[in-house]
């Protein structure tokens, strides 16, 4: 789950995610992606955890990437969309950076790794992550104006993003064939824990 310091953000196995007054435990509103967006139920269930940001909710659910009205609910905008089910629907759990000068909300899908602009939803750039059965479950971490991943029964990689006047680039800086499998690294005075 997520806190802001006045809500609770709890994601449910059907794809449900429920905000609770912290102090009450009152519901202030819920979100059936499965009903609402028609999508297939997620094999595994709502896995990512929500992130919060000011007055909005970034969450990987109902096939897709979302921004919700953290006080609402109200979908603000859907990116990325696949297919859902035993396929789609991602584990990983959004991040917010800034990479090449640029916020943007870092999503890994169960197929690619994605800068997304917050506000809008517009994809600023995509990298392809090779996967085993669509696994990629680990949370990217952002280190200056690179991202580190890694994915199940594969390697890790650390990419750098770069900005000409035109478009986002994404280079390999490196590779290893350490795997991360499902905790989350944290960078701290420059070493990944």
């Amino acid at each position: 789950p997520a806190y802001d310091g006045e809500t609770l953000y709890v994601a449910g196995m059907r794809d449900l995610l429920v905000a609770l007054d912290a102090k009450s435990g009152q519901e202030r509103w819920r979100l059936d992606f499965v009903k609402e967006f028609k999508s297939p139920l997620p094999a595994f269930g709502f896995v990512c955890s929500p992130l919060v940001v000011g007055e909005s909710l970034y969450v990987q659910a109902g096939a897709s990437c979302f921004r919700l009205n953290k006080r609402t609910g109200e979908v603000q905008w859907r990116a990325i969309k696949d297919e859902g089910g035993m396929y789609g629907s991602a584990f990983s759990s959004p991040v917010m950076a800034t990479l090449a000068g640029r916020r943007q909300v870092l999503f890994q899908t169960r197929e690619k790794l994605a800068g997304v602009e917050p506000e809008t939803g517009d994809i600023l750039w995509e990298q392809k992550i090779p996967n085993f059965r669509g696994m990629n479950i680990l949370t990217p971490v952002a280190v200056g104006d690179a991202v580190f991943t890694s994915s199940y029964q594969n390697k890790s990689w650390l990419y750098q993003v770069s900005k000409s006047a035109e478009s986002y680039q994404v280079t390999e800086a490196w590779n290893n064939n350490a795997q991360g499998y499902m905790s989350t690294p944290v960078v701290i005075g420059g070493y990944a824990y």
